[in-house]
């Protein structure tokens, strides 16, 4: 189990925003989800989870106690959840030990409303639109309504962006997946305005995630440890299509991971 600290605050779920109407993971006629078969159904995986049995955590007396509630950052496998338990960290956890599969049936059969796929409910609404005029958020509503079917994701400091844009900007849009970029580094309104500038002027004006968040967003999503920039892909509900570091020449190794994910054909 990992045990990296998580910076992600269950407070912030509060802001996060209503449901749109554009999107319904509902479902009654799919077939009832189980420990064989939850993996392979992700519309249904549910943002929140919960534990039902003690979490034992190495070197604290205590564990994590049932009942307590995280957010579901992405199913490993059919067996182990990465779980967002905020202050009590960012935890791997056996989907038995939770009640995830019985939030995902009552997803399903529409008992439970899922208001929008769980990576874009994660970080839609903390996007900022570098393509608009004038800064702005990323329109949720619009965002949601897209039907954006996954990300690639990219972690770096923004003095990287000239050398990210000139290898991965081809790939943004491709079968409808977005770029997004997570600015690391010194956050503030500051940094904001500076990736933006830098995003707009390389070419490149993909959103990215606000600076004062960035650094906790990635501590929980980013897979990949690398000292430099690196790069993941993810459906959007969180399923990890691929992690590495940034490499010169990488964009066609991820436009095979883009296109025998979200091609045409590709389920």
């Amino acid at each position: 189990m990992r045990n990296r600290p998580a910076v992600l605050l269950l407070a912030l779920l509060a802001l996060l925003p209503a449901a749109t109407g554009a999107y319904r993971a509902a479902d009654p006629t799919a077939p009832v989800l189980d420990a064989a078969n939850v993996f392979d159904h992700e519309r249904f995986w549910p943002y929140r989870v919960r534990l039902t049995a003690p979490f034992e955590i190495e070197g604290r007396e205590k564990p994590i106690r049932p009942g307590t509630g995280g957010v579901l950052v992405r199913l490993r496998s059919a067996e182990v959840a990465t779980i967002d338990f905020g202050r009590d960290g960012l935890r791997d956890v056996a989907v038995s030990d939770t009640n995830l599969i019985d939030e995902a049936n009552a997803i399903r059969r529409g008992e439970r409303d899922k208001v929008s796929p769980n990576l874009v409910h994660a970080i839609g609404p903390r996007l900022v639109d570098t393509a608009a005029a004038v800064p702005a958020k990323v329109d949720f509503e619009a965002l949601v309504g897209e039907g954006v079917p996954g990300m690639l994701e990219v972690f770096a400091r923004p003095e990287a962006i000239p050398e990210l844009a000139r290898e991965l900007a081809p790939l943004h849009g491709r079968h409808g997946v977005w770029t997004v970029f997570y600015p690391h580094g010194e956050p503030g309104s500051v940094v904001d305005a500076r990736v933006r500038k830098q995003l707009r002027e390389a070419g490149w004006p993909v959103p990215f995630l606000e600076g004062y968040l960035a650094m906790g967003y990635s501590r929980s999503r980013r897979v990949a440890e690398s000292s430099g920039p690196s790069l993941q892909i993810e459906t959007s509900e969180g399923r990890l299509i691929y992690a590495g570091a940034f490499r010169p020449g990488i964009a066609s190794e991820l436009a095979e991971r883009l296109d025998a994910a979200f091609g045409p054909g590709e389920r």
